[in-house]
């Protein structure tokens, strides 16, 4: 089964040669990367950048909330703006599904921050990674 960027492309966005969509979605894969990587977890530098972004977009108190000083509490839906939940519900039901409602783990805060921020993000970029990461696991 072919499961080429082009294919996926042609999937999502039909059988022309390529998209009109000029995205910069450089600003998303940075920190999209950084968390997904593990570096999010042993660099102090890129995780503090991280959440104070994540915290400036989503968090209802700002840089006070309790997950920005204490970050292994992990996020919880009660401390997300009104604006956040919305989207959290957007990603928690439809993007990236879970069952998980009371915590936002930290690549889908990512997402959602992206999405209040009005950070494009390549959706094609995203499903390609995720089934080529499936595809090719020992246990699939």
């Amino acid at each position: 089964m072919d499961i080429s960027p082009a294919t996926i492309s042609r999937f999502l966005y039909g059988p022309t040669t390529g998209h009109s969509w000029s995205l910069n979605t450089s600003e998303f894969h940075y920190r999209w990367d950084s968390v997904r990587s593990g570096a999010f977890q042993r660099n102090a530098e890129q995780r503090e950048a991280v959440i104070l972004w994540l915290a400036r977009y989503i968090a209802a108190d700002g840089e006070r909330a309790e997950w920005v000083a204490t970050p292994r509490l992990g996020i919880r839906k009660a401390t997300l703006t009104f604006v956040a939940k919305f989207f959290w519900l957007l990603v928690r039901n439809r993007v990236s599904p879970t069952k998980a409602d009371n915590y936002v783990t930290w690549d889908r805060a990512v997402m959602v921050s992206a999405l209040v921020a009005g950070v494009e993000i390549d959706f094609a970029c995203m499903l390609l990674a995720e089934i080529h990461e499936r595809a090719f696991r020992t246990s699939t």
